[in-house]
């Protein structure tokens, strides 16, 4: 039986050998691809102006005195075919004697032994970023949850929707964007949400609970949930977030603001909200909220705190000694109180104020009118929305703040300046500063500061000071490249 076995296979390898050694004529046929092309992208970036700007206070002054500041603003466009990030420094730093006044002689005179006397030493540095936010701003509306049950009232679910305005039918169209977990993943109940802010980027969300007075972040893009903590606020339904990422709310049970730990949720009361001044009417904020919008109407870009309380918009401004917020008044309509304000163009545009009333109403930031009403649709079922209480926010804002003159920052820097540590990385001369990543056909708006120092004597008078600003552009396909060089230290890429 065994031979048998062994015959058949030795069989079968004689057939297969025979086989594979016979000739086959096949049918072919071959074509070709002609005009090949690659292409290699570029990077291009472009300034307006390109020179020759002076530094201009807000009130069109060139002539600079101690304690006033100037600004210089540029437009960076990419020009290229390729997304690129940019960084820039301030370069070829020359102080001008310019003339000798005759303050100033007197003081050279008085003063033969000092050597502080390099204008460029003394001026602090500041700037802002301002990003084109065409197609990435995004709206948002949070929905309480309150329905109707057979005993009265009662809350579900708290949802969040993206918002999105259709001139054309003057509808607001939510999409469903996330349902908030109740009690998953967090210490405490997130039924009742009230309190909404985006981040200044664009890329989070913070929530209050108004009921558990409870902090949580959302972001966006991993649909993830982060419990922050207890912020210990009575009735928090008002949240907006600043250029810089402070967090700020108000409390209807006090009728103060307050600026949040973003890390441990711990509220820190800024005064009550009063108008005229320290003793002045305090001002109700049930029925209210309050929301970050962006001015650059001043040569500058600058962040300011909208509170809507009922009939009635304001500005706030938080004072010291003694603590209080300065309400503002700016104008109103009667019979309104919006649940949510949010603001268009990244900050830079109208006000949009929600109604339970099922509208969102644009509203003007000059005189508090009131302007286009949209109203409420469900666009995943296609009907009416039915809206009963929440808020809303903007994210990204245009700008954000990079660097702030409070972080030390000089133009250049010697060992002779007093008014320094003394640390090499306080000036900005030389450093490079990290202004984001542009996509082909976007730009950026640089505002930068230039603030002459309060110690600054007769001997600055008349002097003047000469730079250079440096950009620079990189790819971001494939490694991400190193930076062109030392970077300004605390701030730069992520």
């Amino acid at each position: 039986m065994k031979k048998r076995i062994l015959g058949l296979a030795i069989a079968a390898a004689v057939i297969i050998s025979l086989v594979a050694s016979g000739t086959w004529a096949i049918f072919t046929d071959t074509e070709t691809t002609t005009d090949n092309t690659f292409t290699a992208g570029t990077i291009d970036i472009s300034l307006d102006p390109t020179e020759g700007q002076d530094v201009v206070t807000v009130e069109g002054d060139l002539d600079l005195k101690p304690c006033q500041t100037g600004y210089i603003s540029v437009n960076v466009t990419n020009d290229g075919t390729n997304p690129c990030e940019v960084w820039k420094h301030i370069a070829n730093v020359v102080n001008d004697e310019n003339e000798v006044v005759d303050a100033e002689q007197k003081y050279y005179t008085a003063h033969p032994a000092s050597e502080n006397w390099l204008m460029s030493n003394w001026i602090h540095y500041n700037m802002t970023v301002c990003r084109d936010v065409v197609d990435i701003e995004a709206i948002y509306l949070v929905e309480t949850g309150l329905i109707p049950g057979d005993s009265g009232w009662y809350y579900d679910s708290s949802t969040i929707y993206t918002v999105e305005l259709d001139d054309i039918t003057d509808r607001a169209n939510l999409s469903l964007l996330t349902v908030i977990p109740a009690t998953v993943n967090f210490t405490n109940s997130f039924d009742t949400v009230a309190a909404l802010a985006a981040t200044p980027d664009g890329d989070s969300l913070y929530v209050v609970d108004r009921d558990s007075a409870e902090l949580a972040r959302y972001d966006i893009d991993s649909d993830t949930w982060t419990w922050i903590g207890d912020t210990g606020l009575n009735v928090c339904v008002q949240l907006a977030c600043a250029l810089d990422g402070t967090l700020y709310a108000s409390s209807n049970g006090s009728d103060e603001l307050y600026t949040i730990n973003t890390s441990t949720a711990a509220a820190t009361s800024l005064g009550k909200i009063r108008i005229g001044g320290p003793t002045g009417t305090i001002v109700n904020v049930q029925g209210a909220d309050i929301v970050f919008g962006i001015d650059d109407s001043t040569g500058t870009i600058t962040g300011i705190l909208y509170l809507w309380a009922p009939n009635s918009l304001y500005s706030l401004v938080p004072q010291t000694s003694p603590d209080y917020v300065l309400a503002k008044s700016i104008g109103g309509h009667g019979g309104f109180s919006y649940t949510g304000l949010a603001v268009m163009d990244g900050g830079a545009g109208a006000l949009l104020g929600s109604t339970i009333s099922d509208d969102i109403n644009t509203i003007d930031r000059t005189d508090g009118s009131k302007g286009t009403v949209y109203d409420m649709w469900d666009a995943d079922s296609d009907t009416a929305y039915d809206h009963k209480w929440g808020d809303m926010t903007t994210g990204p804002l245009a700008c954000r703040e990079l660097i702030a003159e409070t972080d030390g920052f000089y133009l250049t820097h010697t060992e002779t300046n007093t008014n320094s540590d003394n640390d090499p990385e306080d000036e900005v001369e030389s450093h490079w500063m990290y202004l984001g990543v542009l996509g082909p056909g976007e730009s950026l708006g640089v505002t930068q500061s230039y603030h002459l120092d309060s110690l600054v004597d007769n001997w600055g008078q008349s002097d003047k000071v000469f730079f250079d600003i440096e950009f620079v552009a990189q790819q971001i396909e494939g490694a991400l490249p190193d930076p062109p060089g030392p970077v300004l230290p605390g701030h730069g890429r992520d």
